[in-house]
């Protein structure tokens, strides 16, 4: 288990990065609405900060191959999914880039 001071440091950065979250979803309109799965925006965004934290560079790579592995299974809905994280995934590299 992780010393108390270190937890504290581990959600103070969870918190930082969902309220950067909540802004982006605040500043952008939903992207694909009516898409076959229902995935709340709350969570595409979530999934696309995932990719960018534990995947950095590699992310589209990563996005890539969850879009084959899903098409090859004949998943539609996992596919429109992982599509609208990149989406997601696209604008949060966007912002990176102009800050």
């Amino acid at each position: 288990m992780l010393p108390p001071r270190t937890l504290d440091i581990e959600c103070k950065a969870l918190l930082f990065a969902l309220e950067g979250v909540r802004r982006l979803i605040s500043a952008h309109p939903p992207i694909r609405e009516g898409a076959p799965m229902q995935i709340r925006e709350q969570e595409l965004w979530a999934c696309a900060l995932w990719v960018e934290t534990h995947q950095g560079d590699q992310g589209p790579d990563y996005i890539g191959e969850q879009v084959t592995r899903l098409a090859l299974e004949g998943d539609a809905a996992g596919v429109a999914t992982w599509r609208a994280i990149a989406d997601r995934y696209d604008a949060l590299q966007q912002r990176s880039a102009n800050a």
